[in-house]
């Protein structure tokens, strides 16, 4: 529904100069530097979490950027600049899927996991995704279809780096601390390694 979705809209709209601007969050420029400072506050502030957000987002932003890269290389999909354009994968392009809408939302599934008890986190971190891919649409930059793709994966890699790398915290030690002092030979045969 690409083809019809592009035909259909006008070439610009109330919302193409403001989905301009929206995107620069999205922008290599905006999110490494922001995801950066995440590190030099944990460290001016002592904050082990803050620089933990850090540093696997980071990661997961590489994940993301090697991931993407690739996905355009193989796919050559155009963009949907102007009406009336052929949007077939494999005719040379680089729109699928979008860079802006998967590494905004790799980062918002890692803010999101990082701090899920704060509930403000969340939310502002999966609106500005929301509101980077909705952008990429909107200026014509995408298809619908390159920005869900592109935010689907990047919750994913967000998710799958997050549950990968999070150091294990507080809460969690105890329990570590219990299985590691019981006895699990039950006086039969040595004790079982872990």
């Amino acid at each position: 529904f690409d083809e019809k979705i592009n035909n259909a809209l006008p070439e610009t709209t109330f919302l193409t100069t403001p989905s301009r601007w929206t995107s620069h969050i999205g922008a290599d420029y905006s999110i490494y530097p922001i995801w950066a400072g995440f590190y030099f506050v944990g460290k001016a502030t002592d904050s082990p979490r803050a620089r933990d957000t850090s540093r696997i987002g980071i990661e997961a932003l590489l994940d993301a950027e090697i991931t993407v890269n690739l996905l355009k290389l193989a796919t050559q999909r155009p963009r949907p600049e102007h009406q009336n354009v052929s949007l077939a994968f494999f005719t040379g392009g680089d729109a699928f899927p979008s860079g802006h809408s998967i590494k905004s939302w790799t980062l918002a599934r890692v803010a999101a996991r990082e701090y899920s008890d704060k509930k403000i986190v969340p939310i502002v971190a999966y609106s500005a995704a929301t509101a980077v891919s909705v952008s990429r649409f909107g200026g014509r930059r995408h298809s619908i279809s390159d920005a869900v793709a592109g935010a689907a994966m990047g919750f994913f890699i967000g998710d799958y780096v997050y549950r990968h790398h999070h150091a294990p915290s507080e809460k969690s030690k105890p329990i570590t601390w219990i299985f590691s002092h019981v006895d699990f030979n039950f006086g039969i045969g040595p004790e079982p390694a872990m």
